[in-house]
């Protein structure tokens, strides 16, 4: 792992196999993160374990501690840019939820969406071409011009990342988070000085050539890491051969990193928050990533132009003890701290926006389409971004968005 994640232990070691040491997983976890999970016989060979035992404990044993993996897409290098929108319906429109569900479903690039709470109003990052975004300006423009929405904010996005699991908060033992305020404060001291190094966390995008097969693999390794480039040709319907040489010589370069993240045992009592911060200068910024990124449950980080930001997904018991240390650790810190509590019952995940991508042309061909009258992207759309299904726990009807089984999906109130 890099330099913010490389620290020892502080619980027992991992009851996976009395052979596996704590440098072992850490090790496996690394080389996960940098080299990806198609190549098992590089990851036990940099793990230092056999093939098999690399295989079991990638596949069974870390799912079954409540460890999983996700992708961290280089947007930048298949030409999209990412953007932060803000917005609140008017609260004498009639069509104001609608909008949400228009805005939301997919028809502005959506790659993450949620509703905050307690206000009306909206949370999400887009993925927009590049050179694009006044498209979807002029449509917000008309929307607060006839008064359909109450006010909104666009902000590009200039850096971004995602943040991996910290196993020093976490016990393997256990299969949960296990660690003390102290212990936090002490990581935060350890990184200060290499975050104010490296303010600079975004490596520079080179851009890829990519096709419509190459966007189509990068939204399934979205969707769902597969096990081998086979189960992804057979799950796109497409030959093995075809399908591995778009992906060695295209695809695989789009995937900046692997992300290992804590996959929460109850869904429901999650917490989710955002926090913005923007700074006045000096050391401001590096006190308040060095705090951002020592917290055990931050997922990922970005930069604008005037404010930096985070996300944090923590179990319910854990939420007024975090805001309680955010809020004393700023207190300290010059600038202004603002945050949003997101809802998850609205909350669902998108892939890259394939639906932009022109097969013909062989490029972006981006219209956004902000319905005042109902939803529009289509219940497949929909689908497909929904976190249970994306997660394989989805029961909804394949034809109508109301019948869903789970009683939480953000579809069955809409």
């Amino acid at each position: 792992m890099d330099s913010l994640n490389k620290l020892s232990f502080l619980g027992d070691c991992i009851e996976m196999n009395k052979v596996q040491t704590k440098e072992t997983l850490i090790a496996l976890l690394d080389a996960i993160r940098t080299n990806g999970l198609d190549n098992v016989s590089l990851l036990s060979e940099k793990a230092g374990i056999p093939i098999e035992t690399a295989r079991y404990m990638i596949w069974h044993e870390l799912p079954g501690h409540f460890v999983s993996f996700d992708v961290d897409i280089d947007c930048e290098s298949l030409g999209l840019r990412r953007w932060m929108i803000e917005f609140t319906p008017s609260e004498s429109s009639s069509t104001g939820r609608r909008i949400h569900n228009g805005i939301l479903g997919g028809g502005a690039g959506v790659v993450y969406a949620a509703r905050v709470v307690p206000g009306n109003s909206y949370f999400a990052f887009l993925a927009i071409p590049l050179g694009d975004h006044y498209k979807l300006w002029m449509e917000l423009e008309q929307l607060s011009k006839a008064g359909v929405i109450h006010s909104y904010s666009l902000k590009e996005i200039r850096l971004m990342r995602s943040i991996s699991l910290n196993p020093s908060f976490y016990s393997f033992r256990e299969s949960q988070w296990s660690f003390s305020w102290e212990d936090v404060e002490k990581y935060e001291q350890e990184i200060k000085q290499v975050v104010g190094d490296h303010l600079s966390f975004s490596e520079e995008s080179k851009t890829l050539q990519v096709d419509y097969k190459d966007i189509l693999i990068l939204r399934e390794f979205e969707r769902r890491i597969p096990k081998s480039i086979s189960g992804l040709a057979k799950s796109l319907h497409q030959d093995p051969f075809n399908i591995r040489y778009h992906y060695n010589q295209h695809a695989r370069y789009a995937i900046r990193n692997y992300r290992i993240k804590v996959i929460p045992k109850k869904p429901q009592s999650r917490c989710k928050f955002v926090f913005l911060f923007g700074q006045e200068g000096g050391d401001d910024l590096a006190r308040a990533r060095s705090t951002a990124l020592s917290l055990p449950f931050t997922d990922s980080e970005w930069m604008m132009e005037k404010e930096y930001g985070w996300s944090v997904s923590c179990p319910g018991e854990y939420a007024n003890e975090l805001l309680q240390h955010v809020s004393r650790k700023f207190a300290r810190i010059k600038g202004n701290l603002r945050f949003r509590m997101l809802d998850s019952a609205s909350e669902f995940r998108a892939t890259i926006p394939w639906q932009f991508f022109d097969s013909e042309a062989g490029k972006w061909n981006y219209a956004p389409s902000v319905s005042t009258i109902g939803p529009y992207a289509g219940f497949q759309e929909l689908k497909n971004m929904c976190k249970y299904e994306v997660e394989g726990r989805c029961f909804q009807s394949q034809s109508n968005p109301r019948a869903c089984a789970i009683s939480s999906c953000p579809f069955v109130t809409r």
